[in-house]
């Protein structure tokens, strides 16, 4: 690491904030994780660049809110890459979706037409190799791979990161997400069921090998393509849109689904 003072992005410094680069300077050879604690104002998304400039390879910082992405991008530009979720980029290809919705996410074996001009995929690519990049902790821990290897990570307002870790790994079965699959799928199995299962491990391989979610997915993929040769306008949007959420909400409750079944069997 160079001196991060060199890399201090304002003229003057507040309160603390040379003592903290100092600190951090001093020790970074012998220490692997540092906790900052400071009150509002002290200016932490400076001294997170500064830090993030020092270092000589690529840095990662890592926020629990949207807001905090806007913030360092309204405040540093050009000098940090923000990526966030798919959702918040507009689909240019399709009028009406997003990056998270459009038929490249729903849709089985589509091409989309404009991929190499996609909003979403050029801010993942600058994200990707650019020296400073800032996400969501929850974009970092599904997407993070794509981002690493870094020489420093930085989770801002860490004490809030339990929260986030805690939603990102938890999924709740409701009776309404249980009663829409049984019924795409022609399936009688009352949602009770589950409470006849004694452990976690009985409830992984339950949902694993009897909850096919897969298959509703398909019949969804499937009605989104019936959909669409018999409506226009914005009666097709509306309907796409509603299809697309239920397999975003299908897709990631699989995907938490089979990480709390590896986890059980280890």
């Amino acid at each position: 690491m160079k001196d991060p003072q060199k890399f201090f992005p304002f003229p003057s410094y507040r309160k603390y904030q040379r003592k903290v680069l100092e600190r951090f300077y001093q020790d970074w050879n012998s220490t692997q994780v540092f906790l900052l604690e400071a009150p509002p104002g002290f200016g932490k998304s400076a001294v997170n660049l500064a830090l993030s400039s020092a270092v000589k390879r690529k840095a990662l910082i890592l926020c629990a809110q949207k807001v905090l992405l806007d913030q360092y991008e309204r405040s540093f530009p050009n000098k940090i890459a923000v990526i966030k979720g798919r959702e918040n980029y507009p689909c240019i290809a399709f009028e009406g979706h997003n990056c998270g919705n459009a038929p490249c996410c729903v849709r089985k074996k589509f091409r989309c037409p404009v991929e190499g001009d996609c909003i979403y995929k050029k801010k993942l690519e600058l994200a990707k190799n650019f020296p400073i990049t800032a996400t969501t902790v929850a974009y970092g821990w599904q997407g993070g791979k794509l981002l690493l290897p870094r020489e420093l990570i930085i989770v801002d307002e860490g004490h809030n990161i339990d929260t986030v870790v805690s939603n990102f790994v938890t999924f709740t079965i409701t009776k309404k997400f249980w009663g829409k699959v049984h019924k795409e799928l022609g399936s009688s199995t009352p949602f009770s069921i589950l409470e006849t299962l004694d452990s976690a491990e009985e409830l992984a391989e339950y949902l694993i090998y009897n909850l096919d979610i897969t298959g509703y997915i398909n019949i969804l993929q499937e009605k989104i393509e019936k959909s669409e040769k018999v409506l226009d306008g914005k009666e097709l949007v509306k309907e796409y849109n509603h299809l697309a959420s239920l397999i975003n909400e299908a897709e990631n409750k699989k995907e938490k689904i089979l990480r709390f079944y590896s986890d059980v069997k280890k």
